[in-house]
């Protein structure tokens, strides 16, 4: 489960779908080592931290029988990662209308049917979102604001964007927390490291969740 705005649930339907088929291809990446997500919450971490933080995450939004984690820059920052990646292919799917040949990326395959403008419409007509793009919209801002408005569902704020300063002064920071609701630890909290055993089993238990949905 994980501590959304709509509550405490996990993604359902299409909603689900169009999560678990972007956190496939950052898993892929983390499989050949090659993520790299310019967030820079996540760039800071070993590669074993990553795979911790994102098994966190899928956990949480994919199980119903998993406690909600303590949402930190990290955890919320990994959420992020896997909805920045749908604005990404979909993107790429605006700029490739005309290839008729499913692109190999390198860690993964394109869909070809449903594509990822068809699944985010999936997930947003799932929700109830009004004003959903049709399939052959061109425009990336309105898919844009179709990916913003489901990471919404799951994100309180983008406050994971944010860089704690260590060097900045206790009072200044302390006063910047307090009005934008930051626990404290919420940017120090360090990501489980686990040992190089235990982080390939954290990840084909991830590789499990996205290949079997």
């Amino acid at each position: 489960m994980y501590n959304t705005p709509d509550g405490i649930r996990v993604l359902q339907g299409a909603e689900r779908q169009l999560f678990i088929d972007s956190l496939s291809m950052l898993v892929d990446e983390l499989v050949c080592d090659e993520l790299l997500t310019d967030i820079q919450v996540l760039e800071d971490l070993t590669r074993n931290q990553k795979i911790a933080t994102y098994h966190a995450v899928a956990r949480a939004l994919l199980n119903e029988d998993e406690p909600p984690p303590v949402l930190t820059a990290v955890i919320e920052g990994a959420v992020a990662s896997v909805y920045r990646q749908v604005r990404g292919m979909i993107m790429w799917e605006l700029d490739n209308t005309d290839d008729d040949d499913v692109a190999d990326l390198g860690f993964g395959e394109l869909p070809e049917e449903p594509s990822w403008r068809e699944l985010a419409i999936a997930a947003g007509r799932q929700v109830g979102f009004e004003n959903v793009p049709e399939a052959d919209e061109t425009d990336f801002d309105e898919w844009d604001l179709l990916i913003l408005c489901l990471e919404d569902r799951v994100l309180w704020d983008q406050d994971w964007e944010l860089v704690d300063h260590p060097d900045a002064p206790p009072e200044v920071a302390r006063h910047v927390k307090q009005e934008l609701g930051i626990q404290d630890d919420y940017f120090v909290a360090i990501p489980h490291d686990p040992k190089d055993a235990e982080a390939e089993r954290l990840l084909d238990e991830l590789r499990s969740m996205t290949e079997d949905a």
